[in-house]
């Protein structure tokens, strides 16, 4: 479930930057209105989404809830990227390295 969560918080800091928060519908694509709920619930349980007001620019139903990510979960997308980026180095620093064996 960890990559699924960790794609979840990159899905979400997506279209964060372009509506300045995400509902419980962010998943609708994907899953149906009561998974996409569970999974954003959790997220929010975990601490990883932080509530705020709908934005009055925006007409929805009333019960709507609106998250956007917490330092907690930036940190963890930090993290993430930071760990595959450092993997990616590693890979390519072996490959040349193998190359070099090769010759």
């Amino acid at each position: 479930g960890g990559l699924l969560y960790i794609s979840i918080l990159l899905a979400a800091s997506e279209v964060e930057k372009k509506t300045g928060f995400v509902t419980n519908s962010l998943l609708v694509p994907l899953y149906s209105k009561e998974v996409s709920n569970v999974y954003v619930n959790t997220l929010y349980r975990k601490g990883l989404f932080a509530r705020v007001p709908m934005p009055d620019t925006f007409k929805a139903h009333k019960l709507t809830k609106c998250f956007v990510l917490s330092e907690d979960g930036r940190k963890c997308l930090r993290l993430f990227r930071d760990t595959y980026n450092s993997y990616q180095r590693e890979v390519k620093r072996a490959k040349i390295k193998g190359a070099e064996i090769g010759k």
